[in-house]
């Protein structure tokens, strides 16, 4: 009889071990959807009033999780002087995740930037990568249009510098001046950390070159902004193969000066492209 009881004794105690153990072993909590986006995102805004751009800055937008399940999307402080706009702090960002990516949704909010009410809304996607392209349409105090701010993820000079840069060339063989005229230069980032510029086609009947295509083209970092480094390039066209360098400069607002030498064909001369998204291009 003792052995019995002693069995029981040992089975109620092991028992009561096990489901002590269940009581004070934590549950190990799922993270919210805005908990797996949380953190910093470097990249590039730009900014658009009707269409027309009105400039572009680098900065870093932090994304928060709040216990609810929604995000807080912090935009620092944008430009200078009387186009400054105070930092803004968008609270209740909807997070949802579709396969691989995430979204962001915002309809409407109010927020003070500064001494400045802001009204607008907010929409993006975060990838599997962590790539963030996010965009919020927002009206400062009692101005008449929405200024579209849209935000892309961009960490290498690469990345920061592709876009479309408008402005105005000068075109000049010998330094005698052959032309000009508007000109947009697009500017695409490559796989490789490298970028691909395109110069658009110019002169007319058999004088016309068309676009040209320039792969392969490096930039780097600098104090001021991104340098293009002088690259060689040989491009075949319909009736010719044109021959040149590229380089420039751009800054990390986005004015942009660019020189394409160029050699058409068996022309013994080069043509000369002097680019800038200044009004005026200087002659050399």
């Amino acid at each position: 009889m003792k052995l019995r009881n002693y069995f029981l004794m040992a089975v109620i105690a092991l028992c009561s071990q096990a489901c002590s153990d269940d009581e004070n072993t934590p549950d190990d909590p799922t993270p919210s959807l805005a908990e797996e986006i949380a953190g910093s995102y470097e990249g590039i805004l730009r900014q658009s009033v009707q269409g027309s751009s009105q400039g572009k800055a680098e900065l870093t937008l932090t994304i928060e999780a709040e216990e609810d399940g929604t995000a807080t999307v912090s935009v620092p402080a944008l430009g200078s002087g009387a186009m400054s706009m105070g930092a803004m702090t968008i609270t209740g960002v909807e997070v949802e995740k579709n396969g691989t990516s995430y979204t962001l949704t915002k309809e409407s909010f109010e927020v003070t930037a500064g001494q400045v009410n802001v009204t607008g809304s907010l929409s993006g996607t975060i990838d599997s990568n962590g790539e963030a392209q996010i965009t919020f349409p927002i009206k400062p105090g009692a101005m008449p249009f929405e200024i579209e701010c849209k935000f892309v993820s961009a960490t290498t000079p690469a990345a920061k510098v592709a876009d479309e840069y408008a402005g105005h060339y000068s075109m000049s063989v010998m330094g005698s001046e052959q032309g000009s005229g508007d000109m947009t230069i697009v500017i695409t980032e490559q796989s490789d950390g490298k970028v691909t510029l395109t110069v658009p086609g110019l002169g007319m009947g058999s004088m016309t070159m068309e676009d040209i295509v320039i792969p392969d083209v490096t930039v780097t970092a600098s104090a001021d902004g991104y340098t293009i480094v002088e690259t060689s390039y040989s491009v075949a066209q319909t009736s010719f193969t044109v021959t040149g360098t590229v380089s420039g400069t751009i800054s990390k607002e986005g004015d942009a000066e660019i020189v394409a030498v160029a050699r058409p064909g068996a022309m013994p001369m080069d043509i000369t492209i002097n680019f800038s998204t200044e009004e005026e291009v200087a002659q050399e």
